[in-house]
């Protein structure tokens, strides 16, 4: 019996041509919102970030980053990421608290005298840290570092009792550090990272616990006149992302995501330390003050 062929032709030419179609990737945006200035060297930092990632993925993973507390404060950044309105963000103190509680204890004072104990203390707790914050519904994908803080006052502070005298400066919601105030029996002034130059501005607060890179970035060095002599605490933060919108990624975004992250926070975590040695010393030449803490 003769066999018709013919009609399977067609068919065949058209599969041919889906398969030789290529299908386009899936393209995915996550909105990271973070507290630093656009132009500060972490904004910066976050910015080439998103610009390689663009590169390296051929446009597959694009970073929108709201810099400058855009989208509100730590509190507000939490509850919109927790909703998807925010993928991710750079958070210290309350927001990274909540992401993962027991990273705090990085923060206490005097805990670290130089920053290889940092970085040692710190590879062996990130296990730990990491499993901790993915219960809570976040992925951990970088440890950004601030360096030690000071305390920067408009009198000078060298005891706890001039330290209760200086109406010093709380982040609103800072559980952690709220404790070790009532501890030395300090009642600190409470505000969000916006509000705090026009409160120094004003006499409400008139001492601040930074890092030198993050006194002069928010030009909080205008407005006051004095540095303790000791490092008081390690600020180290993190770079988390939803649970929810890090799983939606393809394993191999996922893959140059911490890459690019790991490569990029090394750097910054680097210039940091450059940037506070430098800092303390334009402050210094600028007419601050240092003043000696007693034992």
């Amino acid at each position: 019996m003769h066999m018709r062929t013919r009609p399977a032709l067609p068919i065949l030419t058209t599969l041919a041509l889906l398969v030789a179609i290529p299908v386009a990737a899936e393209t995915h945006t996550l909105k990271i919102a973070t507290q630093a200035p656009e132009r500060s060297v972490w904004g910066k930092t976050l910015r080439k970030m998103a610009d390689e990632l663009e590169r390296v993925t051929n446009d597959r993973l694009k970073l929108k980053i709201y810099a400058g507390g855009v989208q509100g404060d730590e509190r507000t950044v939490l509850r919109k990421m927790r909703v998807g309105q925010v993928h991710g963000a750079t958070l210290i103190g309350p927001g990274q608290s909540a992401v993962c509680p027991d990273s705090s204890l990085l923060r206490t004072p005097l805990l670290f005298s130089n920053e290889g104990e940092v970085e040692h203390v710190l590879e062996k707790v990130k296990p730990d840290l990491v499993a901790q914050s993915r219960k809570k519904g976040f992925e951990i994908v970088g440890w950004p570092q601030l360096g030690f803080s000071y305390v920067f006052s408009q009198n000078p502070v060298d005891s706890v009792d001039t330290f209760r005298d200086s109406r010093p400066w709380i982040i609103e919601d800072d559980t952690f550090s709220k404790h070790l105030f009532t501890e030395l029996g300090v009642n600190p002034v409470s505000a969000g990272v916006g509000d705090v130059l026009a409160a120094l501005q004003s006499g409400l607060i008139r001492a601040v616990v930074t890092p030198p890179v993050g006194l002069i970035s928010l030009q909080w060095h205008t407005r006051v006149a004095y540095r303790s002599d000791v490092e008081i605490s390690f600020s180290v933060g993190v770079l988390a992302i939803r649970s929810a919108s890090w799983d939606r990624l393809p394993e191999d975004l996922q893959k140059k995501f911490r890459e690019v992250v790991e490569r990029h926070v090394t750097e910054l975590n680097r210039t940091i330390r450059r940037q506070n040695a430098e800092a303390l010393a334009v402050l210094e030449r600028a007419g601050m003050k240092i003043a000696k803490v007693d034992e």
